[in-house]
């Protein structure tokens, strides 16, 4: 979806391109106006509460340092992740089906049709967190992005470290192919990082950067 806005916004220059735009690859121009809007809106709510500079418009947050990982996906996909939890699924890819299918806990999940995964033969990832779930004669989810582990390390529920297993499982269910001492390290990250995310919140105007987050930056671009 950002990959489509940026694409959208390069072909805005008018009214016209943009409706050409829209016409060519077969979208809806009233949602991009419908996420200007909110993009709008959300800008305005942050500058309330002091998390970015009042005076700063659309545009210009989008060349100020509060945007500067705003095209890494790694991060972008962290903080969907950290923002729709529990939605997420596991991809699961077995030998002699066609496509691959997709599970939350024990129950099987489908692609909608209006997903971009709908029918795709091969998928690069394992996990997704989506936006929408709902239930027709299958349950469906859609607005899906890829998330890897690092990801549900930091902004799952808890950790369960299996050291004879030598595997790592984050709320019970999701198994991941980590060391266990990787599982371990993220634990006591996870702690230190809710110490200072409150910090944030309760002094958001005095706060300062964090080294702590910036090497939590690093950490996921690296993955």
């Amino acid at each position: 979806i950002c990959n489509v806005w940026e694409a959208y916004t390069t072909a805005n220059t008018s009214a016209v391109d943009a409706k050409r735009f829209c016409q060519r690859n077969y979208l809806n121009k009233s949602a991009f106006i419908e996420i200007s809007d909110t993009r709008k809106q959300f800008i305005i709510l942050l500058s309330q509460i002091g998390f970015i500079d009042a005076a700063l418009t659309e545009s210009g947050v989008l060349g100020s340092p509060y945007n500067i990982n705003g095209s890494n996906e790694n991060v972008l996909g962290a903080v969907l992740c950290a923002g729709l939890y529990p939605n997420c699924a596991h991809v699961l890819t077995k030998q002699g089906e066609s496509l691959p299918s997709i599970w939350q806990e024990q129950k099987q999940l489908w692609f909608h049709k209006s997903s971009a995964l709908h029918n795709k033969k091969k998928i690069e990832f394992e996990w997704v967190i989506y936006h929408e779930k709902f239930a027709t004669h299958k349950v469906y989810v859609s607005t899906t992005s890829p998330i890897k582990p690092f990801s549900l390390l930091l902004f799952g529920k808890s950790i369960q470290v299996q050291h004879l297993d030598r595997k790592v499982v984050v709320d019970g269910w999701i198994e991941l192919k980590i060391p266990a001492q990787t599982g371990v390290i993220f634990r006591e990250l996870r702690k230190e990082m809710s110490k200072v995310l409150e910090s944030y919140i309760s002094n958001v105007k005095e706060r300062e950067d964090n080294i702590f987050i910036a090497g939590i930056i690093k950490l996921l671009k690296l993955e």
